[in-house]
């Protein structure tokens, strides 16, 4: 039996994971200027979208002397073989 996920899809949302498609890994500032909202935002979106088991992340571990390095989304493996095979990507701006 597969699991139901409660997510809205908005255009938020598909610019955010159109735009970890594209370009394989982004990170939450990134992700803030491509999507063009703050990054509190930006950061809870990737987190629910990691929380589905959308996205996968890796960075945010401490070096010690120079703080944490940032936490970098990418796709999750099966949703990424599966809309490479099935998806094509059009190169105009998501209207507003």
């Amino acid at each position: 039996m597969s699991k139901v996920i409660d997510l809205a899809v908005t255009e938020v949302t598909l610019a955010a994971m159109t735009a970890i498609w594209k370009y394989r890994y982004l990170s939450i500032n990134q992700v803030t200027t491509i999507c063009d909202v703050r990054p509190k935002s930006a950061s809870e979106l990737l987190l629910r979208l990691e929380r589905y088991k959308l996205l996968d992340h890796f960075g945010n571990v401490g070096i010690r002397g120079y703080g944490k390095t940032p936490k970098v989304y990418s796709l999750h493996r099966w949703p990424h073989r599966k809309h490479n095979t099935s998806v094509t990507l059009r190169n105009e701006p998501l209207s507003r």
